[in-house]
């Protein structure tokens, strides 16, 4: 006797949602910079979410101002050997990020207090 202990498998379908979306900014913004791609899915209960990578500042910038992101938006994210730029919008109840690489920052950049935009509650 054997015992299937694997999880189960969710399906590709469950993915159709963040590929819609994918196709409806090529459809929609055909000459824009390209992306590394990567279409998550955690769970059947969760829409899915498309990630758009870049390499340049001025490519993460161009998809920000075309998906209407504004710039307040925008995080700053680093690491020790790495700094990076992240906003999300969403597009049909799809989450889309966009993150910007090469972003190069020095230790006076990193530490600099930043102001604070969001609004009191």
């Amino acid at each position: 006797m054997t015992t299937d202990s694997t999880p189960e498998s969710i399906s590709i379908s469950v993915q159709q949602p963040a590929v819609q979306a994918l196709a409806h900014l090529i459809a929609e913004h055909p000459t824009l910079p390209g992306a590394y791609i990567t279409v998550h899915d955690l769970h059947e209960l969760y829409p899915g979410r498309l990630d758009l990578q870049f390499m340049r500042a001025w490519e993460f910038e161009t998809w920000r101002e075309a998906l209407n992101i504004p710039a307040s938006d925008v995080s700053l994210a680093f690491s020790s050997t790495n700094s990076w730029i992240a906003a999300r919008t969403t597009i049909a109840d799809v989450t889309v990020e966009i993150s910007g690489f090469g972003i190069h920052l020095t230790l006076a950049d990193v530490t600099a207090p930043r102001e604070n935009t969001e609004d009191a509650a």
